[in-house]
């Protein structure tokens, strides 16, 4: 019996992703990850979505869009595997 493989994935530097949830009517902690297909490691262990790591140089960028949905295509394409 082949046992299960475990991919895991976590953010560097200790940031964070989270946010408080203001729309709540008991605010809470909450957050949201960008999602693509996998690249051909992490589909091989059963998974057929994966996080879009952001380089930190884009992160600000990220954050602060200003409507141009080009230049956020960019960030996306412009991925960090780890």
């Amino acid at each position: 019996m082949a046992w299960p493989v475990l991919v895991f994935w976590g953010p560097r530097g200790g940031c964070c992703t989270q946010d408080r949830c203001v729309l709540c009517r008991n605010p809470r902690l909450s957050f949201a990850l960008t999602t693509d297909e996998p690249p051909p490691e992490v589909q091989a262990a059963g998974h057929d979505r994966c996080v879009i790591p952001i380089k930190r140089e884009n992160i600000d960028a990220w954050l602060q869009p200003n409507g141009d949905k080009a230049t956020m295509q960019a960030i996306l394409d412009d991925r960090e595997w780890p």
